[in-house]
């Protein structure tokens, strides 16, 4: 199991966010219609012939204080709060401060230590 490195940066993405979404739409599946869909959500057409996505499940926290971008009662947060993020896939792509390690491999959110790309399940 990954283990979770890292202090909170106060980027705010957790309390925006519930979920990071990544999609891999097989080349079988491309046509022009599949194509502008997720060209208008910012897909990636790869050399391979396939469109990658990330969508983020916007879900705003009662708790996120939208000017100051950081939790109104970061002390007293719901537990849900306190262990996020618990896998590395959670944070890729996202500007998290926090990574994980494992065995020598290292994985985290873009303003970490080991910032990593998005994977997609190919």
């Amino acid at each position: 199991m990954m283990e979770r490195k890292g202090s909170c940066g106060s980027c705010g993405w957790c309390c925006q966010f519930l979920m990071v979404q990544r999609t891999t739409v097989p080349v079988h599946l491309v046509n022009e219609d599949i194509t502008k869909f997720y060209d208008l959500r910012n897909g990636i057409k790869g050399g391979d012939g396939k469109i990658r996505f990330t969508g983020h499940l916007f879900v705003p926290c009662e708790w996120h204080d939208n000017v100051n971008k950081r939790c109104k009662d970061y002390k007293n947060r719901p537990e849900v709060c306190k262990h996020f993020p618990s896998t590395p896939d959670q944070i890729e792509g996202t500007p998290c401060y926090f990574w994980f390690e494992e065995n020598g491999e290292c994985r985290g959110g873009l303003n970490s230590p080991h910032p990593t790309p998005p994977r997609f399940g190919d």
